[in-house]
């Protein structure tokens, strides 16, 4: 899936950018033929004024052939740059004709050469002219005949161009919101195949580890009672201390076999409405009953009566152990902060401590099972707290504080009210 995702992009990347190139050429080849056809249309209308007979008179004769070409201006003028005669309303006989003229150096190099000059497109004030000056000579008199491209005829060509141009934006940009689109899909899709492995590997673990967890607990109920019957058999001033180390260890294990037990249980969590403060208080009361030497400080940002969508039970259970891990992080004492922040859009539940934060290597494998970094740690207490955040649609999260640690819970928009 992944890889035809990529194929897909590949081949839309290729498609746009053949498209864009292709769009561009047929722009300029539009505008190449519109100058070649203007300069064919421009020369061969002064050659055809050239081979008349009479100027001097010819307005008449010039009007049928702005109509017939389409060029827009036909004015004649002597070497010395004196309207004999032309079409422009704005020019009449014996005025100068340098005002009017597109480019005055190559009018001045056709007077002298003796040979047709064609302007390059020129664009003034928004519009683009091009002018041929067509020398001929009459009477052994030199003079210049000057045939102006159709404005209108060039405005067209360039809305031809603006609009390809347009066409190959709007190409750019649907390829950009299709690339846009294809890189959210397969970033979800890789995040969902990324939660789908863990799933598949928590559980594997799951039933390894509740297997394992079985076998071990009828031997260390066996060792436990056994110790036990020993110590009501030996002398008390020898038993004290082995069988209190070894009472205190097999308790151990059995905590750790329940934490795995836990873990491999699936479970399932029965969410309802209850308001949050007091659940939040209560929880402080609790939590400083288990730990007396620390100080755990409650900080909600939180209406009265915000209302909470969730399984009271296993909310709990998830804030108890960020807790533990706090506490634990701290040698048992020291200050743990559980803080919520219910405004606007925005919900979530911190714990945070200014203990001595977690490693980044570990950080972004903290939510795995049996990952820790405590001596003596199981590593599935986190494990166990993601499992249910996951089971009510909640999200944790491992923030970066400056200092210390900082495990937040974010609560879909639909899972809470404010009143």
């Amino acid at each position: 899936m992944k890889r035809f995702l990529f194929s897909l992009l590949s081949l839309l990347a290729i498609a746009s950018a053949l498209l864009l190139t292709l769009n561009i050429l047929a722009a300029n080849r539009h505008l190449r033929m519109a100058s070649d056809n203007s300069k064919r249309l421009l020369e061969r209308t002064a050659a055809y004024i050239a081979e008349q007979k009479e100027w001097s008179d010819n307005e008449e004769s010039f009007d049928a052939i702005i109509t017939l070409t389409g060029v827009e201006r036909i004015t004649i003028c002597d070497s010395a740059g004196i309207v004999l005669v032309s079409s422009s309303p704005l020019l009449a006989a014996g005025d100068e004709v340098d005002g009017f003229v597109v480019d005055a150096m190559l009018f001045r190099q056709a007077l002298a050469s003796g040979h047709c000059l064609t302007t390059e497109l020129v664009k003034l004030d928004g519009f683009i002219f091009r002018s041929t000056y067509y020398p001929v000579r009459k009477e052994d008199r030199l003079f210049l005949i000057i045939v102006e491209a159709d404005r209108t005829y060039f405005k067209a060509v360039a809305q031809i161009r603006r609009s390809m141009l347009l066409t190959t934006a709007s190409l750019a940009l649907v390829f950009i919101i299709l690339s846009g689109l294809l890189f959210m899909i397969i970033r979800r899709y890789r995040t969902a195949e990324e939660q789908l492995l863990r799933q598949e590997r928590l559980s594997f673990l799951g039933r390894a580890a509740s297997e394992l967890a079985h076998e071990l607990k009828n031997p260390l109920a066996i060792i436990k009672s056994s110790a036990d019957v020993l110590q009501k058999q030996l002398d008390p001033d020898r038993r004290n201390r082995a069988f209190t180390f070894l009472s205190d260890e097999t308790m151990r294990m059995a905590r750790l076999i329940d934490n795995i037990l836990s873990f491999a249980r699936e479970g399932t969590v029965n969410p309802t409405w209850f308001p949050l403060l007091p659940f939040l208080k209560s929880l402080q009361s609790e939590a400083s009953v288990q730990w007396p030497r620390s100080d755990i400080q409650v900080t909600p940002n939180v209406a009265v009566t915000c209302r909470i969508f969730a399984d009271p039970d296993a909310l709990r259970r998830i804030l108890l152990n960020l807790i533990r891990n706090s506490i634990e992080a701290q040698q048992g004492t020291g200050e743990a902060v559980l803080g919520a922040e219910f405004q606007g859009k925005k919900a979530s539940l911190l714990v945070s401590d200014k203990g001595p934060g977690i490693p980044e290597n570990v950080r972004k494998r903290v939510f795995e099972p049996f990952v820790t970094h405590k001596k003596g740690g199981t590593g599935l207490g986190l494990a166990i707290a993601a499992g249910l955040c996951s089971k009510l649609s909640f999200e944790l999260k491992c923030n970066r504080p400056i200092r210390g640690a900082e495990f937040e819970i974010l609560i879909p928009e639909n899972l809470w009210r404010p009143s």
